[in-house]
């Protein structure tokens, strides 16, 4: 007993035992501090897109009258509304996300995502739907999100591109699966940047605007409902999204 009494104090002597364990403590932390802070980047990317939306609406609203006016106001009113009763859901979005699933029809999901988007008259969507009764098990808060996130990046990748654009929506099944397909003739995505679209903080845009995690949470709010996301794309041409989620 002496003797492993002993061998202890050495070892901790020797190797600086308690000094190591603090570092580990001070990693630890670090890591936990650099998720935290990713958390709140995911929260303010969707707050500064929701923001920007509602500026949108302000500037249209100083540019009409009478009843058109009162209808946009009313809009706006209602969407600030909407959005706080989200922001509460998702400042927990990437600690624990506890999804609550229930059987919806993936076009209406679609749908309501397109309805949230920011676009103009110079861009037209284009709708495929092959199986208009299609049904997923879904949280439907959460794939909104997704698909919102999708479609901005159509619109914006047309916008960046100065010119008239489309973007396609499909919807078919395969199997057990419900295919949704978002394209747009925008910008494109280089051939090096394709496979890393997907990963936290990567971006092609402007870090002013932009912090990349927008397709990461697309991602990992996929993956959770037991689905898979992949990406094809043409530099200069178009981008195709391809989602597969589980039929119910």
């Amino acid at each position: 007993l002496f003797f492993f009494i002993m061998l202890m104090f050495f070892v901790i002597y020797k190797y600086n035992v308690t000094k190591r364990v603090g570092l580990l403590s001070q990693y630890f932390l670090k890591r936990n501090m650099r998720g935290l802070n990713k958390n709140l980047i995911n929260v303010f990317h969707s707050f500064k897109n929701t923001v920007f939306s509602y500026e949108v609406m302000v500037k249209k609203a100083l540019n009409e009258s009478g009843e058109n006016k009162d209808n946009t106001l009313r809009s706006l009113e209602l969407q600030m509304q909407r959005y706080i009763e989200q922001l509460a859901k998702m400042l927990d979005i990437n600690n624990n996300i506890d999804i609550a699933v229930e059987k919806c029809n993936v076009i209406k999901v679609l749908e309501a995502a397109i309805e949230c988007i920011q676009s103009n008259d110079n861009i037209k969507i284009k709708k495929i739907y092959n199986q208009p009764d299609v049904e997923v098990m879904i949280d439907p808060f959460y794939i909104i999100d997704a698909f919102k996130n999708i479609l901005q990046n159509s619109v914006d990748a047309i916008m960046n591109a100065k010119q008239k654009g489309t973007i396609t929506l499909e919807v078919d099944v395969e199997y057990e699966w419900a295919i949704i397909k978002i394209s747009d003739d925008g910008i494109g995505i280089k051939k090096k940047d394709i496979n890393s679209i997907f990963k936290p903080f990567y971006t092609t845009k402007s870090r002013v605007n932009n912090w990349g995690v927008g397709l990461s949470f697309v991602y990992k709010i996929i993956n959770i409902h037991m689905g898979y996301i992949s990406a094809q794309s043409k530099e200069g041409e178009e981008t195709t999204f391809i989602i597969l989620l589980p039929r119910a």
